[in-house]
């Protein structure tokens, strides 16, 4: 009997993770994040780790990005990662020119 409520948990467990996987869409910039070859996105108050996105944002770009938050660890220490994801450059739209003073 244990060993049939072992695997039934477990079963729940990720039934809960899937029902709760949050789906985003958003619109942005892709930038270089703190660490070497991280991408973020701020949007909507928020800074997402877009890294894992395909294919990969080139920062400086303007795009939509669509895809699923992730309860995972990351090198690149900024942001609410997304993976999977998927990155598609917006046409005629352009990103501000960041100078240095």
């Amino acid at each position: 009997m244990l060993r049939i409520l072992i695997p039934s948990a477990s079963l729940l467990a990720l039934m809960a993770f899937a029902a709760s996987a949050e789906e985003i869409e958003v619109l942005g910039c892709a930038a270089a994040g703190v660490e070497p070859n991280c991408i973020i996105l701020e949007a909507a108050g928020k800074t997402y780790n877009i890294t894992a996105a395909q294919p990969t944002p080139v920062p400086g770009t303007y795009g939509r990005l669509k895809g699923t938050i992730a309860d995972k660890m990351s090198t690149c220490q900024q942001g609410v990662i997304v993976d999977p994801a998927t990155w598609e450059v917006e046409p005629g739209k352009q990103c501000p020119v960041e100078t240095s003073q």
